[in-house]
């Protein structure tokens, strides 16, 4: 009998194609996972949310079906932010289930698991990808042991708990300051912070302008690019607004444009938020990984640098007792809340310091050191991820300064510069990364870096036709 691979899970979650995520894989994975709660002496119970895209209900149908299977009790919060539904794992003391692609395109989903106050790390999914193992293989020698999906499980999912989202719409609210006066437009790009964040900046006074929304059409909207999001820019700028926050399909990261239509990258805004947070909440070192900027360097903090990917950040946050963490695609962790990232909290976060300090965003980044990272990616099929990074690696060693290759390939140019080549762990991608002191050299290092990637690509499919 053929083992199905170990390896479920990339950099957050398990992603893969729709077709992946067959009724059978679902059921069985939730076994598994419920089997580790067990394992974690957790109660019986499993609070499951999906994002809007046309396959995670189906997904969900079958999740539920390996929860009921498994003896547990599913409770279902319905089209929710990911860190909605963390939260109320959190507040129920039990795990979670999130039915969600993120920025992955259409005909592509994901799941992602929480432990209560957190999200999986690397342990807790090496551990489920033995017991997920171990399952498919005996129940697939002994076929009737009534281990296939139930036939009455149908497309209809459960009447959602209104409670989960109240109980996050509930944390923000009290968390957010008086706005009275500001303006703000969020983008929700069709996403599950459409139930939550105008709700919560309308509630605090705010005039909000909210752009996409509804739930006929999806988006998937990656927070580290550095092009596009022209139609948020420009309704911040037709608005006078004072800040432009756009949200990806699952809310869990954000992105964030300033008064006069510019994109202000994650790296900056987590670096804001490290500098200006209160001590209780931040801490004297925080955790980011190995592709965010180096101005988190110059934070007088103490900087624990990451392998890339949320579970990465959060791992060493519980290994060294820190209160924060960040990624450069704006995912903020706080322990404070939930460890896990949430875009309704980092822009909360966000708006309170530009009330609190009465300086806008443009004023506070200019108040940081003046770094420009750009950011771009390229379709490339894993198997050629290796090659791709062996030769990038002998074209740039003779120049480089430094080579860092914790994950991916980080060259050094100088002190002030680097390029980063990095295949991603969630989509067949390839990430090119490149800061430099002037946004002009980091835009011809991405170029360059992104020209390097595709010709090797296309040079791959020239000799192997």
């Amino acid at each position: 009998m053929t083992l199905m691979p170990l390896h479920l899970f990339g950099t957050s979650g398990i992603r893969n194609t729709d077709d992946f995520f067959t009724d059978q894989f679902c059921f069985r994975i939730a076994q598994a996972f419920c089997q580790y709660l067990q394992e974690q002496n957790l109660p019986k119970r499993i609070v499951l949310g999906i994002d809007i895209r046309k396959s995670s209900a189906r997904i969900a149908s079958a999740l539920i079906a390996g929860i009921k299977a498994s003896g547990f009790n599913p409770l279902y919060g319905g089209v929710v932010p990911s860190p909605c539904l963390n939260f109320f794992a959190k507040a129920n003391q039990c795990g979670g289930i999130m039915v969600t692609g993120s920025h992955l395109s259409t005909g592509q989903n994901g799941i992602k698991f929480f432990l209560e106050n957190r999200e999986l790390v690397g342990e807790d999914e090496k551990r489920i990808e033995v017991l997920y193992a171990s399952l498919h293989v005996s129940l697939s020698a002994s076929p009737d042991t009534g281990d296939t999906v139930p036939s009455s499980v149908s497309k209809r999912l459960p009447q959602p708990d209104p409670i989960c989202l109240a109980l996050y719409q509930q944390m923000l609210v009290s968390h957010v300051r008086d706005l009275s006066g500001m303006t703000i437009v969020l983008d929700v790009a069709y996403g599950t912070q459409q139930f939550v964040m105008p709700f919560v900046f309308e509630k605090a006074g705010a005039k909000v302008i909210t752009l996409h929304r509804g739930t006929e059409a999806f988006t998937g909207v990656d927070t580290e690019l550095s092009e596009g999001f022209e139609e948020l820019k420009q309704a911040v700028l037709n608005n006078k607004a004072d800040l432009g926050i756009l949200y990806d399909s699952d809310g869990d990261r954000s992105l964030y444009v300033n008064h006069t239509g510019e994109l202000v990258h994650g790296d900056v805004i987590g670096a804001l938020l490290a500098k200006h947070l209160p001590h209780k909440l931040v801490g004297g070192t925080i955790a980011t990984p190995m592709n965010t900027s180096s101005v988190v360097d110059h934070l007088e903090k103490k900087i624990i640098r990451t392998k890339v990917g949320s579970p990465r950040v959060i791992e060493a946050m519980l290994n060294h007792k820190l209160k924060f963490g960040f990624e450069g695609n704006c995912g903020i962790i706080l322990a404070h809340s939930i460890y896990s990232r949430d875009g309704g909290i980092a822009s909360v976060l966000l708006v309170n310091l530009l009330d609190q300090t009465g300086k806008s965003l443009k004023q506070l980044t200019a108040e940081l050191p003046q770094f420009f990272i750009e950011k771009s990616k390229v379709d490339c099929p894993r198997k050629l991820n290796n090659q791709i990074i062996a030769e990038i690696k002998a074209k740039y060693a003779p120049h480089a300064k430094k080579i860092e290759e914790l994950d991916g390939l980080k060259i050094y140019l100088d002190d002030d510069t680097w390029v980063l080549f990095r295949p991603s762990g969630n989509a067949p991608e390839f990430r090119v990364f490149a800061e430099a002191r002037s946004k002009e050299r980091a835009k011809e290092l991405v170029g360059e870096g992104v020209k390097d990637v595709q010709t090797l690509i296309h040079s791959s499919h020239s000799s192997h036709p």
